[in-house]
Parts: C-alpha cells; structure tokens; sequence
C-alpha cells in the first residue's frame, strides 16, 4: 500500500504543492531493502506564525521518516525585498584596486 501523504499538515494547513520527487523501491537500508521515497511539500503562508507544529499521520503499520527539513522563511512575493547596503570595505578595495591599475599603467607607459 503506497503512503499516504495527505495526512501532512503545518499549522493544520494542508501544503499549496505537493510532488514526489525521488522513488527507489529496492533501496538498502540497515533494516534490509525498503522503499525509499523524497517528498517535497510547499506551503505559502499568508502570514508568519509564533510557532509552526508539523503533524502527519499514516495508515501503514509504521512510517519513518528519515529526513525532514524545515526552511521557514518570508513570503517575498508580495513585496521588493529590501536591498543590503555593501560595507565600507568594499568601497575601499575597489579604490585601492583601481589605483594599484593606475600605477601598474603608469609604469608600463615610462618603460
């Protein structure tokens, strides 16, 4: 019987996408061969939550879920994302790099 991932929820919100992405029926594993199957789930918030719980359940005898990573982060399609301001190092290196040419020029002109 394949998984039932209907079952996964953030926040009691069913995911906006959903895709399998990697299958591997014969897959070994130190239980002995097993199927092995990468899911992906998205979920498009509409606001940023003060905790996030995660619940899932499964009709099968037992499920395991070997890997889940979790990347909360801002919606950022609603808006511009704020620009990041370059360091003052920054601006002093091109200065230097560009004088360092200038005097590599220089020299190369008197020879």
């Amino acid at each position: 019987m394949p998984a039932d991932y209907s079952s996964i929820l953030l926040n009691g919100v069913a995911p906006t996408f959903t895709a399998q992405t990697f299958d591997d029926t014969n897959y070994a594993s130190s239980f002995g061969n097993v199927e092995l199957i990468q899911y992906l789930a998205y979920w498009d918030l509409s606001a940023a939550a003060s905790s996030y719980v995660f619940t899932f359940s499964s009709k099968e005898p037992s499920l395991s879920l070997g890997q889940v990573a979790l990347d909360i982060g801002p919606n950022t399609a609603s808006g511009p994302v704020s620009s990041v301001p370059l360091p003052a190092a920054v601006w002093m290196f091109g200065t230097g790099f560009m004088g360092m040419l200038g005097l590599s020029r220089r020299k190369g002109l008197q020879a």
